[in-house]
């Protein structure tokens, strides 16, 4: 049983979905969409073997590995001037009124996006905050701010009137794997070794158990 908390990216949890169904078809796998708090408290209560989340800011007895990361892009609205710049500087992001995860739904996410925010030199115009990715794409199509997601998130909502660009500073949406520190099944065993194969590289950090 694996919980899902905000931030995932889709084509990464689809292929893993996949490959899971081919190479072991007789092992059920479970998702459920959770808050991160729920999450947390969960995998440390046995409710779940796994977990997936946009935050390594996790309780004793947990341990959090890099999954995979997505390439933060600049979400614009169609026409935009800013689209005339191959990459966009985020100083030049800052100019703009930004539309904002609410951190009480994408806690971890909203984490991600803050530090990257508190490294200009300018404080953010929040123009709104949102539940929902589609709600945030709504309204940069609908010229209320630009945003700052993940690029996997956009590709299927260019019906929407928006455009995308990456930051001329590279930055990356990193989604971690959360598990208890209890022994394990095979089963789940396996599938954290798939996660770790999905993986672009080898250079990720140690697991941290807190």
């Amino acid at each position: 049983h694996t919980a899902l908390s905000e931030g995932m990216t889709p084509a990464r949890l689809a292929a893993l979905m996949a490959g899971c169904r081919a190479d072991e078809p007789r092992v059920a796998i479970h998702f459920s969409e959770v808050p991160l708090a729920q999450q947390l408290a969960g995998l440390g209560q046995g409710l779940y073997d796994l977990g997936f989340a946009a935050s390594d800011n996790v309780g004793r007895g947990i341990v959090a590995e890099r999954a995979w990361q997505d390439p933060i892009h600049v979400i614009l609205p169609t026409r935009h001037p800013l689209l005339a710049l191959e990459t966009i500087p985020l100083s030049e992001v800052l100019r703009h009124p930004l539309v904002l995860g609410d951190p009480k739904y994408c806690e971890g996410c909203r984490q991600q996006i803050d530090r990257l925010i508190g490294k200009g030199s300018a404080q953010p115009q929040v123009a709104a905050q949102v539940r929902s990715v589609y709600l945030m794409l709504s309204m940069v199509a609908a010229g209320v701010g630009l945003a700052l997601m993940g690029a996997s998130q956009v590709l299927s909502n260019w019906e929407l009137g928006i455009a995308s660009r990456p930051l001329a500073e590279p930055a990356a949406l990193t989604t971690w794997l959360l598990r208890s520190t209890r022994v394990s099944r095979q089963s789940v065993a396996r599938f954290i070794e798939r996660v770790i194969a999905m993986r672009e590289d080898n250079l990720a950090p140690p697991p941290r158990a807190r």
